[in-house]
C-alpha cells in the first residue's frame, strides 16, 4: 500500500504502525478501538486535501527510507541478543553453544525445538 502513495491508516500495534503515527504519514487508532478507527476513516473521506498530502509524504519516505538494512535493523539487533518480550519479565541467557536461549523448565530434557507453553526457548 505505502508503494501505491495512498494515505495509510492503521492501528498501533506493530513497529511499522509506530513509524506511521511518529512520522505522520497517515491515521492511527488505538488497536481494537473500532469507533475511533471509523471515525479516522470518515475523517479521511472528508478531508481528501490533508489526505493527499500524507499520501505524498507517504511516497516520498517509500522512496527514501526502506532497505533492506534499514528495515531489518531492529530485528538483526535482537537476533544478536536475543530476549523476551518486556512484560515476561526474564532475559534470555547465552550457553556455552553462543545461542542466547530462556530457562527450560523441564531440566533440559526436551530435544524438541521452539517455544514452551510457558513461554520459555527450547533447543
Amino acid at each position: 500500500m505505502m508503494h501505491c502513495g495512498l494515505p495509510l491508516l492503521t492501528t498501533l500495534g506493530t513497529e511499522i504502525s509506530q513509524q506511521i503515527a511518529d512520522l505522520e504519514l497517515g491515521l492511527w487508532s488505538p488497536t481494537r478501538d473500532v469507533a475511533a478507527f471509523a471515525e479516522k476513516l470518515i475523517w479521511a473521506a472528508r478531508n481528501r486535501r490533508e489526505t493527499r498530502g500524507m499520501a505524498e509524504k507517504v511516497r516520498e519516505f517509500v522512496r527514501d527510507e526502506p532497505s533492506y538494512v534499514k528495515t531489518t535493523e531492529e530485528l538483526r539487533s535482537w537476533a544478536r541478543s536475543p530476549r523476551r518480550a518486556p512484560d515476561l519479565g526474564e532475559r534470555a541467557r547465552p550457553t556455552d553453544d553462543g545461542v542466547e536461549r530462556g530457562k527450560q523448565r523441564d531440566g533440559g530434557k526436551s530435544s524438541q525445538g521452539g517455544v514452551s507453553r510457558d513461554g520459555d526457548l527450547r533447543r
